[in-house]
């Protein structure tokens, strides 16, 4: 990504419980600020929440006759880059024979680029006529929902590689959050992000098949 070169690619599913990060556990009642925590630099292993390693190998595959799918990486809140991939598949569809027709999102829509919220809203509305749509679970969107539900250990982190470009595209600053503790950073987040939005995420899936 030319957002943030550096990011490794680890497994989420290998990590240590980000509670466990740093090898202690925290409590609301003795959490320092979000900004102490970035500074403290006490989460670094929670970054590897934030990426992960591919399951597929690099062996090229076919679709059983009849059939068609387009697999859509890693979107990274560029809407004008998904909008323009979305039209060159019903372009490229509407050139070829007809065909039962997958689209299958590969996760990461979020996080990085400044539109992630437009990203989310246009997908979770996108429901073209030729072709059915599978949203696979990202470790952004994983990372996001596991903040959401209380897990807030690895929101510092999460700020840090990309998630406060998802915030300002949910129209909030992230510097807002840097001096509040945990618990108020949380709310402004559930307060932010529409329940639409989260509903839609929480319904990606582990695996997909056609």
């Amino acid at each position: 990504s030319r957002f943030h070169p550096k990011w490794s690619n680890q497994s989420i599913s290998e990590l240590p419980d980000a509670k466990g990060v740093s090898g202690r556990r925290y409590s609301e009642t003795s959490t320092p600020s979000i900004r102490q925590e970035i500074a403290a630099g006490e989460l670094d292993q929670g970054v590897d929440l934030l990426s992960r390693i591919s399951p597929f190998g690099s062996g090229v595959t076919a679709a059983p006759a009849g059939r068609r799918a387009y697999a859509v990486g890693d979107i990274h809140g560029r809407l004008d880059l998904l909008d323009d991939l979305l039209q060159r598949i019903e372009a490229d569809n509407a050139s070829r024979s007809r065909a039962r027709v997958t689209i299958i999102f590969l996760g990461d829509l979020i996080d990085r680029g400044p539109q992630s919220a437009q990203v989310v809203e246009r997908l979770r509305r996108y429901r073209p006529r030729f072709a059915k749509t599978v949203f696979i679970m990202g470790n952004h969107e994983e990372v996001l929902l596991r903040i959401l539900a209380g897990e807030t250990a690895i929101l510092p982190d999460w700020l840090r590689f990309g998630g406060a470009d998802c915030l300002r595209s949910y129209g909030i600053d992230p510097t807002q959050l840097e001096s509040r503790s945990r618990s108020s950073a949380l709310q402004i987040l559930r307060q932010a992000i529409p329940r639409g939005h989260v509903n839609f995420l929480s319904s990606f899936v582990d695996t997909a098949s056609f």
